[in-house]
């Protein structure tokens, strides 16, 4: 068990046996049952555990003997992962120009585009303008799971 972050009446732990959720739920019950915790989540995949606490005095203590009592009982039920033998290339290359890459690229020359069309005075900045806001639109639409969470 190690404790990666603490603030008063904010811990994390990070421990591998939390990567089960059947050891993450049954300490997330042991730690709900005491007096001084108020919220805990758990998330397997980064196998870490916050915990929200009342900020009185030997509460970090208490939690930090009753996680190591309870990690201490609960077993890990993982059995080691068979090794399997694979031919792993050394280096993966990317593409030059991803789709990524070619739609920042294209968003970045046509604003220098629109604003350079704007300061010599002349009606192209307009359709660079679009061209633009259209390329900041498909950005805006592949990155919506993000954006709106």
């Amino acid at each position: 068990m190690t404790i990666t972050s603490h603030v008063e009446g904010r811990l994390r732990i990070r421990d591998p046996r939390l990567r089960q959720v059947q050891i993450l739920s049954a300490l997330r019950e042991q730690l709900l049952a005491q007096p001084d915790i108020r919220a805990v989540s758990g998330n397997p995949r980064t196998a870490s555990l916050l915990i929200l606490y009342n900020t009185t005095r030997g509460a970090v203590g208490k939690i930090t003997d009753l996680l190591a009592r309870s990690l201490g009982r609960l077993r890990s039920t993982l059995a080691p992962a068979p090794c399997i033998s694979r031919k792993v290339p050394l280096s993966v290359s990317k593409p030059l120009l991803s789709k990524r890459r070619v739609l920042n690229l294209g968003m970045l020359l046509s604003l220098l585009a629109a604003l350079a069309a704007l300061g010599a005075g002349s009606k192209a900045h307009a359709l660079a303008g679009a061209v633009f806001l259209g390329l900041l639109a498909l950005h805006l639409f592949e990155k919506r799971a993000t954006l709106l969470i």
